[in-house]
């Protein structure tokens, strides 16, 4: 595939704590770019309104208990933000790979809040939310991503520990794969299992798969 027939587009990486999104968007980035294909990072929030942001970090933090309608108002507020004054602007430039986008927001607001994932999804659906158009589902065991926790920051938030890091897993291969809505874009699933030069096996196996999205910008089905 030539790379002068890839075109800008919205990529979001997704899967637990632990699991290498992070290093994985910096490799996808950096490959990218030598390729003479422009391409910028963003996060998972736009972190614009001050009481929205309040809202997200109480509740992550359990300093407070919102009532889940608040709770969900907040997420989708700072999602089209986000769309609006970031992602959407950078589009006309060149591709976007975010890590993390709104169906992150869906699944851990299960896990956590006990807000079940496809009514979220259906509500971010419904209201035209900016839709990525790969997703990059990166899994791995919850045992390991926890140790990789433990290794980058010394201590686990109550998110990050492996029960509710299995059950994150669980509900991602619900809603990405097993019972995906319809208008779901096309989901690669890598299994980052990092043995030898894992750096070269995401360029190898990967990078040519986002390289064909990107290309075509029509999907190809999921990879699961």
């Amino acid at each position: 595939m030539s790379d002068a027939a890839l075109r800008p587009a919205f990529l979001a990486l997704e899967g637990p704590d632990g699991a290498g999104k992070s290093s994985i968007r910096n490799i996808l980035h950096a490959e990218l770019v030598r390729r003479g294909h422009g391409c910028i990072i963003v996060g998972q929030h736009a972190w614009l309104d001050v009481a929205t942001a309040r809202i997200m970090i109480n509740a992550r933090e359990q300093r407070f208990q919102y009532p889940s309608g608040e709770l969900v108002d907040a997420y989708f507020l700072d999602k089209n933000l986000h769309a609006t004054q970031t992602i959407r602007p950078a589009l006309e430039h060149a591709s976007v790979i975010a890590d993390r986008s709104f169906l992150s927001d869906a699944v851990y607001q299960e896990v956590l809040y006990g807000i079940n994932a496809e009514s979220t999804l259906r509500r971010y659906h419904e209201n035209g939310a900016l839709l990525p158009e790969l997703i990059i589902w990166i899994e791995v065991d919850s045992e390991e991503a926890y140790r990789r926790v433990i290794a980058r920051g010394g201590q686990a938030r109550h998110y990050e520990r492996p029960a509710p890091l299995r059950e994150i897993s669980r509900v991602y291969q619900r809603v990405l794969i097993d019972h995906a809505p319809p208008w779901l874009p096309p989901v690669i699933k890598y299994v980052n299992e990092r043995h030898g030069d894992w750096r070269s096996v995401v360029k190898r196996d990967l990078l040519p798969q986002v390289c064909d999205a990107l290309a075509s910008r029509q999907g190809g089905g999921r990879t699961r």
